[in-house]
């Protein structure tokens, strides 16, 4: 089974790399995904799943088995970041990966390192199956939801909660390097307002700084960052205030409000109540210390409006997840990576947040992420892929279908 999938893969290679450049060549940046929604179902309704869109506008695709228990679930987004001053960021061209310092041939454009050569390489995994009628002991889907970028889980939470699609195990599409990951830090962002009194810089007699105030916030956190608690596997939590909002910020006026956002990342094992308080402490500590400033430092939720026109809440924040390195289908997907790069892989950890957190830790489901694409490329004006990554990619994704759902 698995020499007759790697097969079809490698005769249509050139297949899985068109899709990719086609998806990166139409843009989809968070609340402007319509256009790729539509394109991403035509392609899984042409392959013979069922399809359904969403009221938030996320896509999934689904074939069913004959006794149809819950499914093995592929899971990736399809909004990416703003390009920004990437050149020709929707070209989707193939490239001499010499210029970026990689080896071999490079697909290049916003979105393709984080998330859409995933999702090229699961679509073409799932047309793979089911072109070489694989028989079907387990069903399967292909997710892909709106708004990643903005944190918040709203796509995972339509549908685990209001589609209720019954799911089994989750593999989730991001650019690990073709690593697999069994866990990421949760992220949390905390909305901190203080408020002082201003006055002209030349008269500051009875003002109070609210930037004085945040900079004792700053300090107060750099002590925090040695004081948080530690997770055997993922060391110690993380705290930084990394934006600031200076009113009225005019040159010669001490200012009278600052708005901040504390980013905070903690293992599965410390709960998010429990870095939230520990931060909101230190911060009215800190504040307690200046006279005339008073403030508020929480958890906040802002209101999104999708690409269909749904107005949603999100806070921002993304759940830890993690997954026992010796579960069968950790175990499954290390099977799966060596029979593909020919080394056996060891199981790791991630840098980055993603929408693994709500179906590990609020569903309790066991969950993997894998897929090609680097995080020093994310984002960035030097945004690509390695070609053979996506292949190699491929075929993990089609190997754990065929494992996970063929028996």
């Amino acid at each position: 089974m698995r020499d007759r999938i790697f097969a079809y893969i490698d005769s249509n290679r050139e297949k899985v790399i068109g899709l990719l450049r086609q998806m990166v060549q139409i843009p989809s940046p968070t609340y402007h995904e319509g256009d790729f929604a539509k394109f991403v179902e035509e392609k899984l309704k042409d392959f013979g799943m069922k399809t359904s869109v969403d009221p938030l506008g996320d896509v999934t695709g689904v074939m069913e088995a004959e006794k149809n228990p819950p499914l093995f679930l592929l899971n990736t987004h399809l909004d990416h970041a703003e390009p920004g001053d990437m050149p020709n960021p929707y070209s989707g061209e193939v490239l001499d990966g010499e210029r970026f310092g990689v080896s071999g041939k490079v697909i290049y454009g916003r979105g393709v390192n984080g998330q859409k050569a995933s999702l090229a390489g699961m679509v073409y995994a799932a047309k793979a199956v089911l072109e070489l009628n694989l028989p079907l002991k387990r069903g399967f889907a292909i997710n892909a939801v709106v708004m990643e970028e903005c944190g918040g889980h709203l796509g995972p939470k339509y549908l685990m909660e209001k589609e209720k699609l019954p799911i089994h195990c989750v593999l989730s599409g991001e650019h690990t390097d073709l690593k697999p990951i069994i866990g990421h830090r949760g992220m949390i962002n905390i909305q901190v307002c203080v408020e002082g009194k201003g006055s002209h810089a030349a008269a500051p007699q009875g003002s109070s700084s609210a930037l004085t105030g945040v900079a004792r916030i700053i300090l107060a956190l750099e002590k925090l960052k040695g004081e948080l608690p530690k997770d055997e596997m993922f060391g110690q939590a993380l705290v930084s205030l990394n934006k600031l909002f200076v009113s009225p910020n005019v040159a010669n006026v001490i200012p009278d409000r600052c708005d901040a956002v504390v980013d905070a990342r903690h293992p599965a094992s410390l709960p998010r109540e429990k870095i939230v308080s520990t931060i909101q402490s230190s911060i009215a500590q800190a504040i307690s210390s200046q006279e005339g400033l008073k403030h508020t430092a929480e958890i906040k939720k802002a209101r999104v409006v999708s690409y269909t026109g749904v107005e949603e809440w999100s806070d921002g924040c993304m759940f830890p997840f993690y997954t026992p390195g010796d579960h069968p289908f950790v175990l499954s997907l290390l099977n799966s990576i060596e029979a593909v790069l020919g080394n056996k892989p060891r199981p790791g950890l991630w840098t980055i947040s993603s929408e693994t957190g709500y179906f590990s830790t609020v569903c309790g489901l066991p969950v993997v992420a894998f897929g090609p694409g680097e995080d020093r490329f994310t984002h960035n004006r030097d945004e690509h892929v390695k070609v053979e990554d996506v292949i190699k990619a491929t075929k993990v994704y089609a190997d754990m279908i065929a494992k996970v759902c063929c028996g």
